[in-house]
């Protein structure tokens, strides 16, 4: 989340496939930089809506919100895309379940 302060931000779930050969059936792509993506897991957000690591301004507000109030943009952001996403019809739980419980 280090970035410069106009870089948008990447949400995605992440599979090193080299070890994970399980769930090749669900990668976005065979080279590049999604080939350890899960398919329609690479989301771009707005840099501006989201905290920026490099900015101890920031970082210092952050940490206040963490503690006293439970609103965090990032949290947020990841609960609703690991609720919602879908892929085959399956969620990321099913998916995770399905390719390491195969033998």
């Amino acid at each position: 989340m280090e970035r410069e302060q106009t870089q948008n931000i990447q949400f995605a779930f992440y599979v090193e496939f080299w070890g994970n050969r399980n769930f090749q059936k669900y990668r976005d792509a065979s080279k590049g930089f999604r080939k350890d993506f899960l398919s329609g897991s690479n989301w771009w957000m707005s840099g501006n809506d989201f905290i920026n690591f490099n900015n101890y301004e920031q970082v210092e507000k952050m940490h206040y919100e963490l503690n006293e109030s439970a609103e965090n943009k990032i949290a947020q952001k990841v609960i609703e895309l690991y609720r919602n996403w879908r892929l085959q019809g399956k969620n990321i739980e099913e998916i995770i379940e399905e390719c390491t419980n195969i033998k």
